[in-house]
């Protein structure tokens, strides 16, 4: 979506990243973005070296993605998911898989505010909460959740570490794209809620690129 060239377009594909990729930004924006696959089996491959780029001074920036728990499952019924028992509802099966989502959430900024407790000054970080289509209703929960709870915990520490003057960090909620959670056959897991429109997904989209591109070109680096 960053490389669009129209980025506001709530039709544009996605397409999973498996390995880092780097793409050039549009415009007089400096540098490039290096797009990390987040996948648990993966992380240990591919982001140790992105924590050397950072604690060297090459990248300026970090962007972590979150959805409360929201994410994609891939799967083709939830008959599949080891979360799954006979017996469960959707709406169980959701609890249980929203609250161990949650937790690999958790369990993933650890690892990144303990891969960047070396960088080099200054550093800043960006954490789209994404899926806001889904937990629309529920948005002064999980803002809470997210500001007061371990996740704000751990960036907490982080800015211990770096210093008020080293480390500057955001919250901006947003949905990338809009869509019910649904496993490939069709299973409707979670849907839209209520009240969140068009006007409101393009409104919190626009304020999320004019934010990362205003802290990207005002604070140089290669990427």
């Amino acid at each position: 979506m960053i490389a669009s060239d129209n980025p506001l377009d709530i039709a544009a594909p996605y397409n999973e990243s498996i390995t880092v990729e780097t793409v050039k930004l549009k415009g007089n924006v400096p540098g490039n973005l290096l797009v990390a696959p987040g996948q648990e089996a993966r992380v240990d491959r591919y982001w140790p070296a992105l924590f050397r780029g950072v604690n060297a001074g090459k990248s300026h920036g970090v962007v972590n993605v979150v959805c409360y728990g929201y994410h994609s499952m891939g799967i083709e019924t939830i008959r599949e998911h080891d979360l799954w028992f006979e017996g469960m509802s959707n709406s169980d099966f959701l609890n249980v898989y929203l609250e161990k989502r949650r937790s690999i959430e958790i369990e993933m900024i650890k690892r990144l505010v303990k891969g960047l407790a070396s960088a080099k000054p200054p550093l800043w970080m960006v954490t789209i909460i994404n899926k806001q289509d889904l937990w629309w209703t529920q948005r002064n929960a999980v803002q809470d959740y997210y500001k007061n709870g371990e996740y704000g915990t751990a960036i907490s520490e982080l800015q211990g570490m770096l210093g008020n003057i080293g480390f500057q960090h955001e919250f901006l909620p947003v949905s990338l794209t809009i869509g019910n959670l649904a496993s490939l056959s069709g299973e409707v897991i979670a849907q839209n809620n209520s009240g969140y429109d068009n006007v409101k997904h393009l409104t919190y989209l626009g304020h999320l690129f004019r934010r990362f591109y205003d802290l990207s070109s005002k604070n140089g680096g290669d990427k």
